[in-house]
């Protein structure tokens, strides 16, 4: 059975492989990998530990119980981040958001998002928009999402080089998708 909880300090190093392998290792059904998009790793340690003590994101895990009583943990399959913003208390941005490769193409992901959904709706009422940003050559993530109802508001971004998530191999800008969650 999949549960959903926030993440504690005792997942990140889990969570840094988890989302590593997601975005930047090859392996097998990854569709979310960017491996010859984006060089070097999506996330250190140290950047999800500063995360999860920020008081303006949340962290949430998706884990699958063990089925084997001889294991004394949970296995992740999925994180997915949420940036409250501080300027605008009507939007909210989700990010950090990956799949256990192993698990994709499984509608997991759609669950997850579903969730973070639902959480938002019913713990912020006052948010009206959800925002992202996705790579503009990831065409089959963009349409994952506009399946979803997010939409194209046509503003872009420079790749943040600067955060220390990668090195981009190919020239790519970010682009921006929103949910008017009032429609």
């Amino acid at each position: 059975m999949n549960t959903f909880r926030r993440a504690e300090s005792n997942d990140i190093q889990n969570l840094v492989v988890l989302i590593n392998q997601a975005y930047r290792e090859n392996l097998g059904r990854s569709w979310t990998n960017e491996q010859y998009i984006i060089q070097g790793q999506r996330i250190q340690p140290q950047q999800l530990e500063s995360l999860l003590t920020d008081p303006h994101f949340e962290l949430w895990v998706c884990e699958k119980s063990s089925d084997d009583l001889s294991k004394q943990h949970n296995v992740l399959l999925g994180c997915i981040g949420l940036t409250h913003d501080q300027d605008d208390v009507r939007q909210l941005e989700i990010g950090t958001f990956a799949v256990q490769p192993d698990y994709q193409n499984q509608g997991l992901g759609r669950q997850f998002l579903m969730f973070i959904e639902q959480h938002i709706h019913h713990r912020y009422s006052e948010v009206q928009t959800i925002n992202m940003y996705v790579l503009n050559v990831r065409h089959s993530l963009i349409a994952f999402y506009e399946r979803a109802g997010y939409q194209q508001s046509g503003y872009t971004e420079v790749y943040p080089t600067d955060l220390d998530v990668g090195i981009p191999a190919v020239e790519v800008h970010l682009i921006h998708l929103q949910k008017n969650l009032l429609e």
